[in-house]
């Protein structure tokens, strides 16, 4: 069966035109831009009557995944923070919350940066490989404050002399 279009010669795909005609006839009549069905999202449609980001929250169990990551996420970092001793050691901040896991040289993206792939990998496979390989003295824990002045501008505003 040939296209409906006129001198279109090409085969039938959908609704009687070949593909290219029938994505101009999405197109033209609006078609191709349907809405998400969640009530109040104005997000256009990805897959399954969602946009992108409601299909992965509710047809994927988004909710459930997150929770399930932030959870290993806080008990890792649990084990980390108790391993180094919870405390910052420039400042002596000592809030679980305010607290990170800093590396000593500076090294941090060529740490997290696969060998074999040349890809970013997670923090969670870092604190995972610093627990499972014992490998502790290339990190130290600073708070958040510390950390980000260490590095801007190479050390810390609290830095006494002592080597971190």
């Amino acid at each position: 069966m040939k296209c409906k279009r006129d001198n279109c010669e090409k085969e039938v795909k959908v609704k009687g035109f070949c593909k290219m005609h029938y994505d101009l006839y999405r197109l033209k009549n609006n078609l191709g831009k349907r809405k998400c069905s969640v009530d109040g999202c104005d997000r256009t449609h990805a897959a399954k009557g969602y946009c992108k980001s409601h299909y992965i929250k509710y047809c994927v169990g988004y909710d459930k995944m997150y929770e399930e990551r932030k959870q290993k996420a806080l008990t890792l970092r649990q084990k980390l923070l108790d391993k180094f001793g919870k405390i910052c050691v420039c400042c002596g901040e000592n809030k679980m919350e305010f607290l990170t896991i800093d590396h000593i040289n500076n090294d941090g993206f060529s740490h997290r940066k696969n060998k074999k792939t040349g890809k970013t990998i997670d923090h969670l496979i870092i604190w995972k490989d610093i627990l499972d390989n014992g490998n502790y003295d290339n990190f130290q824990i600073l708070c958040m404050n510390c950390n980000w002045a260490k590095n801007l501008y190479g050390k810390c505003p609290h830095f006494t002399g002592k080597e971190y």
